[in-house]
């Protein structure tokens, strides 16, 4: 809110004070504003209501995108450059819409991530991904959203799809994925990279861990498992999560 004081000639002083709503500012007011805040104070901003959202350009709008390169991992790889960054991303994961777990009365509780709810950075993508989409190490500890100070641990915390692009998570490596989860087997549990396709998967068999591989490539192969999931498991070839920026 913006305050407007007014000032009335008469035999005594009187000062009357109004406010005004932000979205009734004038554009140059408002532009005024917007260029002194940084991206997740004008991401907030945008979010407020519909008026500021469609007079509030977006901060990713650029007209030409250029890649940069990057080093991770010794791995050269190639990335939009983006108007954000890590630190960035760092204080927006911690917003209620993204942070189930940090939600009033629930801090301190040692509750795991919930792999529908909770919202995780990428340093790599530069990405807002579910907590299906990283191992439960990197949600943990330091480089958990929880931890009580901004460590480099936590600006170092990448998904599994870019652990695969860097090599970090080598193919045949299996991990505990996605927190607690509340939904299907699919969305929490043991992953394993395939050694053949070299995708993340959920290890939904005996068989599936000791080769290596996922479900698919064994159906390739003609390998026969037993089918001792329920029917909401077959749907593991689909996409893991949604990303968010």
């Amino acid at each position: 809110m913006f305050h407007q004081r007014s000032f009335i000639f008469g035999s005594t002083s009187l000062y009357t004070t109004s406010t005004m709503p932000l979205y009734e500012l004038s554009d140059e007011p408002l532009l005024n504003v917007t260029t002194n805040l940084d991206y997740p104070s004008t991401i907030a901003l945008r979010w407020t209501c519909r008026e500021l959202r469609d007079r509030i350009s977006h901060p990713d709008h650029v007209d030409n995108k250029v890649l940069t390169p990057i080093r991770v991992n010794r791995r050269m790889l190639s990335r939009v450059q983006l108007k954000y960054n890590m630190v960035d991303l760092l204080q927006i994961e911690l917003w209620p819409a993204f942070n189930y777990i940090g939600r009033p009365g629930l801090e301190g509780l040692g509750l795991r991530p919930c792999a529908a709810l909770d919202w995780f950075a990428c340093h790599i993508c530069l990405k807002l991904r579910s907590a299906i989409h990283f191992t439960n190490a990197m949600m943990k500890r330091k480089r958990g959203k929880l931890s009580p100070v901004l460590s480099t641990e936590r600006c170092k915390r990448l998904c599994i799809d870019c652990g695969i692009r860097t090599g970090q998570y080598r193919p045949g490596i299996e991990v505990e994925f996605g927190g607690a989860g509340i939904l299907f087997a699919t969305c929490h549990g043991t992953g394993v990279v395939c050694c053949v396709c070299r995708s993340f998967r959920p290890v939904l068999s005996e068989l599936q861990s000791k080769l290596k591989k996922c479900r698919e490539c064994l159906n390739e192969a003609g390998v026969r498992e037993c089918q001792s999931t329920d029917f909401f498991l077959h749907s593991s070839s689909s996409d893991l999560g949604t990303d968010k920026t």
